[in-house]
């Protein structure tokens, strides 16, 4: 586990891209934590999206739907979810009552969604 406590676009960015670009193997999962709320510091969504090769609305509305059933105040969240190369990216809210109210449930489904970025199909 690593970290950027930084709300640098920049620092961000940088750090995913290396995560993500390294060989010969990347990781499968990355999670952030926190920013990703509406004030002037959370640029979170803003980093990741532009880095993206493939979005992944269904994760997203999946995320949304777990806070939902916590809070109306997750309509004020900004999750993004999506692939670059072969890791799955998910921003996650930095509130500690909504992670583990959000981790669960997505731990579910992110396995097959690791093994299918990893080998390319897998039979459903």
């Amino acid at each position: 586990v690593q970290v950027v406590r930084n709300d640098s676009l920049f620092a961000i960015q940088s750090r995913i891209l290396q995560w993500t670009d390294q060989q010969p193997k990347p990781p499968s999962l990355i999670i952030t934590l926190g920013g990703t709320g509406f004030s002037a510091r959370d640029i979170t969504p803003e980093a990741i999206k532009p880095i993206l090769h493939k979005d992944a609305p269904g994760l997203v509305h999946y995320m949304m739907s777990i806070s939902l059933q916590h809070t109306p105040f997750a309509v004020l969240a900004r999750p993004v979810a999506g692939v670059r190369n072969q890791t799955l990216i998910l921003t996650l809210p930095g509130s500690p009552k909504a992670v583990p109210e959000i981790l669960p449930p997505l731990l579910q489904v992110v396995p097959h969604a690791a093994v299918l970025l990893q080998k390319g199909s897998v039979p459903h």
